[in-house]
């Protein structure tokens, strides 16, 4: 197996599908977050976009916020992101 196919089919690595499936969000916007340089590192495996599911959880770990913001500071996109990514994964919303 040469190394393009062993990390295709690597379970450390999730493919963009997969990873919206994690965060219960579209592929569509997991591609538009990586192109504006949001969410975790990825890399390009013989064409193919792989992220390491160790960046993953880092990401998900950076991720978390624990208190608000003053009503005045705005909220970089990446946060906005991870904050949409949270209340997915814990299946929450701000709609009650």
């Amino acid at each position: 197996m040469n190394k393009f196919a062993q990390h295709y089919a690597d379970p450390r690595f999730l493919d963009t599908t997969a990873l919206a499936r994690r965060w219960d969000v579209s592929p569509r916007t997991v591609e538009g977050w990586r192109h504006r340089g949001i969410g975790p590192p990825w890399r390009k495996f013989g064409g193919h976009i792989r992220y390491f599911m160790g960046d993953i959880l880092a990401f998900e770990s950076e991720s978390l916020i624990t208190s608000s913001r003053s009503s005045n500071a705005r909220a970089s996109e990446t946060e906005v992101a991870s904050a949409c990514l949270l209340e997915r994964r814990r299946g929450t919303n701000d709609d009650g």
